[in-house]
Formats: structure tokens, C-alpha cells, sequence
């Protein structure tokens, strides 16, 4: 038979022979391997790195202001976002004996490894200028903070001094001839894994934009505008919140009333459901607070929460209705001024009974472990206790 007529029926049955079709485990096997792969290329080139993020902007705030607000706890609280993080950094953190070479300070605080497993060291430089002529420094014409946080790796030992992540930040400024101010953010270097540097590259672009929105509030350094709004946070027992519920009950009763006799249809609806949710309120045990802000020594803001979100919709649906009701009049305002009164007065009654007159009583020192710059660490620590200490009070000794 001719060559061709045998070859092409062979390549025909060849070509229909199946292959044979990977596993589940290997395509498994297959895409952790380019998993992996990926993964090694990224914290090859991610993993390290030097001057890895640089924010600035100019200001025309007074330089002073800005090395006291760099070395307080309120920069302290944009850096950290959230106040429960603060707490819970100032509650693990302990200041190390010996601080890292090249710092003055070294705080063991919570890392992955557990309490402790984080070291963050803190090292603070500044220079000082005559601006005035009269030969004495007036002006820190540069400041810069430079912290680093060491992470030991879990469940390894840390005499074996094995690092899971290691960070080192600059934050400060520094005065320009026409006297104005650049203020900086400064990665200087990283070494971990890339998905934590990926996270704290978004935190820092966050400091930033929240540290040059502070700074730049017409406010700023001005002591008696910032320090002119406290807000007190008081407890609101049991007993006085369910009186409260029953006077707004009354309230809105009689708002109903009036909408009755004018033939509001809707209204008398809406009030009654109002009550309606009002009498299952007082038969809830709810958690509620009242916050208090004072401006001048004097309230100008007062707020109510609850642990109920429905129960808090009501309670603002009834004040809204005391205030639609008697406009001009600050009913509202007065119902939740009544609550506060008499929230104060079962307090101390409470109080004196047990024996535990808070006219007598000593204040009960706030625990905690803040961070501070060098040269002022012991002026700055004991005004700082003592602010806590005096919202402490306010707040009902939290």
C-alpha cells in the first residue's frame, strides 16, 4: 500500500486518543504553586524597603505648637484611629528598663506574640533659635520624633530574637526662612511581610491627612478655644431612666391631645406609636449614658445614649415631638436637663446611704502608661495625670 494511504488513518486515531485529565488535587497542587510563586516575587520586591512613603505639607501654625502637639497624646490618638486602641496600648504598655540603643525610651506593649511581644522605642530630636534678637532660643525651629516598632514572631522564643516585622517612622518639621513650617511624615525603613507594609503605607497616608486637617483648624495651639469644650460622660441608673421614659410618655401624650383636637390623623398615628414603643422601652433593663459638653463652664450640648438602637430612635422621636410641640421654649432641652438632675440627686442619695460621700472620697488615680519626648517627660507626665484624673472624675470616676 502507498505510504500516504497508511499514514494518514494512523495520525487520524492518534490525534483522537484522549489525555488524560489532571486530578482536583493537582490543579490544587498547581495553583498553590503559583500561589506561592507570586507571593515569594511580591515580598522579594515589597518585603524591605527603604524612605518606602514621604507626606508634607506647609503650615503657618506657630512651631512651637507643633512640637507640643507631636509630643502629647493627641497625636498619639490620630496615630492610633481609634480611642479603644489607645486604651488598650496604654493598658499592656510597660516602660523598659533600658531603652534601645539610640532611643530614650522603650515601651513593651501587645504585638503578635501576645502582651509583650512588641517593642516600640521612641527617640526625640529638636533645635531651638533666637527669632526675637535678645540672645535667648524662643522657637523650636525643627522637631522630629522617630519611632520604631520591633515584632517579635510568634511562638518563637525571644531570646532567639527572631523578627516577624520591624518599622521605623519619622514624624516632625522643620522652620523655613520665610517662616512658615513643613511638617513631615517619613517611612525610613521596613522589613516584614508585604501585606503589613501594605497596611501601614494606607495608615500613614491616613495620619497624614487626619494630622494636616488638626494642624490646620483655625483653632489650633490656641488653648483657650481647644480646652473651652469638655464633654462629661455620666451614667444614667435605672430607676431615673425609666422616670425619664414616663415623663416623655406624658409629653407626647399630650402632644397627641392637641393633634386630637385638630384633627392631625397622621400625627395622632405617629404619637401613638411613639407611646406604644415608649411603654415596651420601660420594660427593657437598658444601658444608657448621658454625655454632657460644656463650653465655658457652662452646658451647651447634652446627649443621650442607649443600648437599643429602637429605644434610642423613640427617645429622639419623643424629644422631637416636646420640641415641635412647645417651640421657642427649649422643652427638649429642659426634659433632658431634668434627667441629668436627677440622675445627680439618686447618685449622691445613693452615695450617702452606703456611707460613700464623694465630697470625701479620694480621687482614684487613672492608670496609664503615655508616651512622651524627653526633655519634658516629667512635666508632661504629671499635667497629662492629672487631666485624666480630673475627667476621671467628671465622668464618675470610670
Amino acid at each position: 500500500r502507498p505510504l500516504r494511504a497508511t499514514a494518514v488513518p494512523l495520525a487520524r486515531r492518534m490525534s483522537t486518543t484522549g489525555v488524560a485529565a489532571p486530578s482536583k488535587w493537582g490543579r490544587t497542587l498547581t495553583f498553590g504553586a503559583y500561589g506561592a510563586t507570586t507571593a515569594a516575587c511580591i515580598q522579594y520586591f515589597y518585603g524591605s524597603a527603604e524612605d518606602f512613603f514621604d507626606y508634607r505639607f506647609t503650615t503657618t501654625k506657630n512651631p512651637n505648637d507643633l512640637a507640643e502637639f507631636y509630643a502629647s497624646e493627641d497625636f498619639m490618638e490620630i496615630f492610633c484611629i481609634f480611642p479603644f486602641v489607645v486604651e488598650f496600648m496604654m493598658k499592656n504598655g510597660e516602660f523598659a528598663a533600658d531603652a534601645m540603643p539610640g532611643y530614650d525610651q522603650t515601651v513593651n506593649t501587645f504585638g503578635f506574640g501576645g502582651p509583650g511581644g512588641m517593642e516600640v522605642s521612641m527617640a526625640f530630636d529638636e533645635g531651638e533659635i533666637d527669632t526675637t534678637g535678645d540672645g535667648q532660643a524662643d522657637t523650636v525651629a525643627y522637631f522630629n520624633k522617630r519611632e520604631r516598632f520591633k515584632d517579635w514572631a510568634p511562638f518563637m522564643p525571644k531570646y532567639m530574637n527572631v523578627v516577624f516585622w520591624d518599622l521605623t517612622q519619622n514624624f516632625g518639621y522643620h522652620r523655613k526662612a520665610d517662616g512658615t513650617c513643613e511638617v513631615y511624615h517619613h517611612g525610613e525603613t521596613f522589613y516584614g511581610p508585604f501585606p503589613i507594609r501594605l497596611i501601614f503605607t494606607c495608615h500613614a497616608y491616613y495620619v497624614a491627612w487626619a494630622t494636616e486637617r488638626y494642624i490646620q483648624r483655625p483653632d489650633f495651639g490656641n488653648r483657650d478655644k481647644t480646652d473651652d469644650l469638655h464633654e462629661l460622660r455620666k451614667t444614667i441608673p435605672i430607676e431615673v431612666m425609666g422616670e425619664f421614659l414616663g415623663n416623655l410618655s406624658s409629653s407626647v401624650e399630650k402632644a397627641k391631645a392637641d393633634a386630637l383636637k385638630a384633627g392631625q390623623t397622621a400625627t395622632v398615628a405617629k404619637h401613638e406609636e411613639t407611646l406604644s414603643k415608649l411603654k415596651d422601652a420601660k420594660k427593657k433593663k437598658l444601658k444608657s449614658t448621658m454625655s454632657i459638653y460644656e463650653t465655658g463652664g457652662e452646658a451647651s450640648k447634652v446627649k443621650v445614649e442607649v443600648d437599643n438602637k429602637e429605644v434610642q430612635d423613640t427617645i429622639r422621636a419623643a424629644l422631637s415631638t416636646i420640641g415641635d410641640m412647645e417651640k421657642g421654649k427649649g422643652a427638649d432641652r429642659q426634659a433632658l436637663e431634668q434627667l441629668l438632675a436627677a440622675s445627680e440627686l439618686l447618685k449622691e442619695n445613693i452615695n450617702k446611704m452606703e456611707g460613700n460621700d464623694p465630697a470625701n472620697a479620694a480621687p482614684k488615680p487613672l492608670k496609664k502608661k503615655i508616651m512622651l519626648r524627653r526633655q519634658s517627660s516629667l512635666l508632661a507626665m504629671e499635667q497629662l495625670e492629672a487631666g485624666a484624673q480630673n475627667r476621671a472624675k467628671a465622668a464618675g470616676q470610670k
